[in-house]
């Protein structure tokens, strides 16, 4: 009987600890889900900044050459 009651013990420390692991592996998913789409938006955005400041620099260096003459 004493067994039984330990054996029962066990079990459910065990379930408990399985469901804390679960647990943390679905936010770990979670936050690496979230990791890669904060980095698809930054690149994203630095893309778009680089572009910007080319396009700038091509319209500033038209416009040296166009008053040069």
């Amino acid at each position: 009987m004493q067994s039984t009651t330990l054996l029962n013990g066990l079990q459910r420390e065990n379930s408990a600890k399985d469901a804390l692991v679960h647990q943390a592996k679905t936010e770990i998913e979670k936050l690496k889900k979230e990791l890669r789409e904060k980095d698809s938006t930054i690149s994203t955005m630095s893309t778009k900044v680089r572009r910007y400041y080319a396009t700038t620099l091509l319209m500033l260096i038209d416009t040296r050459l166009l008053y040069r003459v």
